[in-house]
């Protein structure tokens, strides 16, 4: 996840790529992989927010609590015509 930010900034053009492999942790249990998936998300949407709107909104309406954290913490950065009410 760490180097997800470094490699958006260097392919901004590849944020689907990235949004790919965030998707395999988005139930993650443990805390710090949860902070850094958000983070490597909000990195992502600097470069693309509607794909992270995009992305976020098809767990939205997760019913796991670790989804949800980082669907919250996630939405609150992005733009406020993209906001997802949780």
């Amino acid at each position: 996840m760490a180097s997800i930010a470094t490699y958006i900034r260097a392919k901004p053009d590849d944020a689907e790529y990235c949004l790919k492999i965030v998707e395999n942790l988005m139930e993650e249990e443990d805390k710090n992989v949860r902070k850094a998936v958000a983070w490597a998300l909000r990195e992502i949407s600097k470069r693309d927010p509607e794909a992270v709107y995009n992305f976020l909104i098809k767990y939205a309406s997760s019913q796991n609590r670790n989804t949800k954290w980082i669907v919250r913490s996630d939405s609150r950065k992005l733009p406020k015509n993209l906001k997802i009410k949780t």
